[in-house]
């Protein structure tokens, strides 16, 4: 398992996929990105993980299946949406670091979108 990287204060870089494929997130939210020197727009999962305790932000979500409440990101790992959406202040302290490590200008809560899927499918 990769050593942490320490980026601030109570942020660090994560395991590589292959020592941690697979993550559940609760407390979980999606927001959609633009970055200004690409001008693409990304899907990415803001939640917290229980078995860590920590805040966690994905890579790009890539798929979602929400029959199964997972999704799979542009690294390979695999998310487990586990409860409701909803906010959680240590996930909320590392989104605010993602998004200025990554020039995040424009960022826009696609969250209920996601929920709407999930219950379409109850």
């Amino acid at each position: 398992m990769n050593s942490p990287i320490n980026f601030s204060v109570g942020i660090w870089g994560v395991a590589s996929v292959e020592d941690e494929p697979e993550v559940v997130l609760n407390n979980w939210q999606v927001y959609c990105v633009t970055n200004d020197s690409s001008l693409d727009n990304s899907n990415h999962l803001v939640g917290y993980e229980p078995c860590a305790r920590q805040g966690r932000v994905s890579s790009a979500i890539k798929h979602f299946d929400p029959t199964t409440r997972t999704v799979i990101t542009t690294s390979g790992r695999k998310y487990l949406l586990e409860g409701e959406s909803g906010f959680d202040s240590d996930a909320n302290y590392v989104w605010g670091h993602w998004t200025h490590l990554n020039d995040i200008k424009v960022c826009t809560t696609v969250t209920d979108t996601f929920v709407k899927l999930i219950n379409d499918v109850k």
